[in-house]
């Protein structure tokens, strides 16, 4: 199958049409990205007017649907200014640079925006963009500027956060913060084997501790820092500390997969269906476990900033395929099993999950490939025309959403209302 792989999705002229079906599926909320060079071309200076109104007028047109705007700050995506400069990521300089493109972000979105999440996934840029050389801008610089990347992230995120704060009192009230990580529910091989139970709960505590501990008690537990692994991780000096201590006003999880763990080494496969994903093990009952999890850990608010699936051979796939037949048969399986284990854990166990953020709302352009299909809608990368097309499976997860009352307030208004 020839795939024309010159366009992603090409939303930017697209946006209200594309944006309209949150209207039609009466979502209550939504996540999109700002890009900073869109912002700020030259890392800083001078904004781009052209790129504020985007954004601005793409913030109304969500809003005029009924949902509540998620703004993610920052999305792997850092003007090459910034590299050229100072090389970014494994710069102290990122810190003020990036809080004053958020200040541009508040002063002009902040009357509308009232959820923000700063930094998507910092794990994924600090270990495959710095470390690993895998992704933009291909560094191969360490695990020692790996860490320190990651330390850094935390100190950009408490700085924006304490900025708002300070800056924006009144406003920032209304304000909440996260940073969204991705992990995966561990568990033990054997739950009666005192040796696994404690292995995987070692290898839990230590990986969610990295990217939450901070922000919500100022520096890693006392079993976060015990860690082999986290043992060359840089320490948080009392000023750090205090930027930021109680910088998150909800847990921000990116749900994907899971794994098996024995006082041995790897167990058994957890997978319930196939993923067209190699890093992706499907295993709904964890993301219950997983926000139980949180919620005792950290004692606040949960959202659910992202969680998908890509069929298996989409690539390849017939459109009918990937709408309604064999792949999103595995989709809707996917959603069903997923939202029913999220259901319990809010109405049995009683975790505060305020909003669920499936990803994408298209197909797009994943993991340097059009292969894997997250959208909640179709496109078509063979006829020229990037037509989008409603999966079969997002009707049911649209219904099964629609049972429970709007979280957020927002009523759907004319196109560019408030």
């Amino acid at each position: 199958m020839k795939i024309l792989y010159s366009h992603t999705f090409i939303q930017y002229n697209r946006y209200k049409s594309d944006l309209d079906y949150l209207g039609e599926f009466k979502a209550t909320a939504y996540r999109f990205s700002i890009s900073w060079p869109r912002i700020f071309p030259n890392c800083s200076g001078t904004p781009n007017p052209a790129g504020i109104k985007y954004y601005s007028d793409y913030i109304d047109y969500i809003i005029s649907q009924g949902a509540e705007p998620f703004l993610t700050m920052w999305h792997w995506d850092t003007p090459q200014a910034c590299e050229t400069a100072y090389g970014s990521w494994i710069s102290d300089r990122i810190i003020d640079d990036f809080v004053n493109y958020a200040d541009v972000l508040f002063k002009n979105y902040g009357d509308r925006v009232r959820y923000w999440l700063t930094l998507n996934e910092p794990e994924a840029n600090c270990q495959f963009g710095y470390n690993l050389g895998m992704f933009a801008p291909g560094v191969k610089a360490g695990e020692t500027q790996h860490f320190a990347c990651v330390h850094r992230s935390h100190i950009v995120h408490g700085s924006v956060v304490q900025h708002a704060r300070k800056t924006y009192p009144d406003q920032a009230k209304n304000w909440k913060f996260g940073m969204p990580s991705i992990y995966a529910w561990i568990e033990p091989e054997d739950p009666t084997s005192p040796a696994d139970v404690k292995t995987a709960q070692t290898e839990l505590n230590a990986y969610l501790g990295w990217f939450f501990d901070p922000e919500v008690f100022g520096d890693y537990a006392p079993e976060t820092k015990a860690h082999a692994y986290l043992k060359n991780v840089p320490k948080f000096t009392a000023a750090q500390s205090a930027i930021v201590k109680g910088t998150y006003d909800f847990i921000a999880m990116n749900y994907y997969s899971a794994s098996a763990m024995s006082a041995s080494g790897p167990g058994r496969d957890l997978a319930t269906q196939p993923s067209q994903e190699p890093w992706q093990t499907v295993y709904p009952a964890g993301l219950r476990k997983l926000a139980n999890y949180m919620y005792k850990r950290y004692d606040i608010d949960l959202i659910l900033t992202e969680i998908g699936y890509p069929g298996v051979n989409e690539n390849v796939s017939t459109l009918n395929d990937i709408v309604g037949g064999y792949n999103d048969a595995y989709r809707l399986k996917f959603w069903q099993e997923h939202l029913t284990n999220l259901t319990a854990a809010i109405e049995e166990d009683k975790v505060p999950v305020k909003a669920v953020l499936g990803w994408a709302l298209l197909d797009n352009f994943e993991w340097e490939s059009f292969w894997y299909r997250f959208g909640s809608i179709a496109v078509d990368y063979n006829n020229g025309t990037l037509t989008r097309t409603v999966k079969n499976s997002t009707y049911w997860f649209a219904q099964y959403l629609q049972q429970y009352d709007n979280p957020f307030g927002r009523v759907k208004t004319a196109p560019g209302g408030n």
